[in-house]
């Protein structure tokens, strides 16, 4: 049959502490790896998650609704909003070399 992975991302060697999450046929388009995942990193019972790009992948958008920790930060994919309501994502990080100069910024 081959290689039926689709995407991979993190599974746990215990080697190099690397992650690899393999998606298959089965988990496309029902959301079930989604979910899966998203009680995954759920058990971890992290503290603060910290997305570097929330809106700029389908399925890091839906791991951030799932409000997989108290604390859930969004970064500069798209600086203006995560689009999730202010109970799901509470803060914003940038800084001075991500943003505009104020004078461009208000242009």
């Amino acid at each position: 049959q081959g290689d039926t992975r689709i995407a991979d991302f993190t599974k746990e060697h215990a080697a190099d502490r690397r992650f690899v999450w393999t998606k298959t046929p089965g988990d496309v388009g029902n959301g079930a790896w989604t979910t899966k995942w998203g009680n995954k990193i759920a058990s971890w019972k992290m503290d603060i998650i910290f997305y570097f790009d929330l809106t700029m992948s389908t399925f890091a958008r839906r791991l951030g609704m799932q409000r997989l920790a108290p604390v859930q930060v969004n970064s500069i994919g798209h600086p203006i909003t995560s689009g999730h309501d202010r109970s799901v994502v509470q803060y914003y990080i940038s800084w001075a070399a991500a943003e505009l100069p104020l004078e461009e910024s208000q242009a």
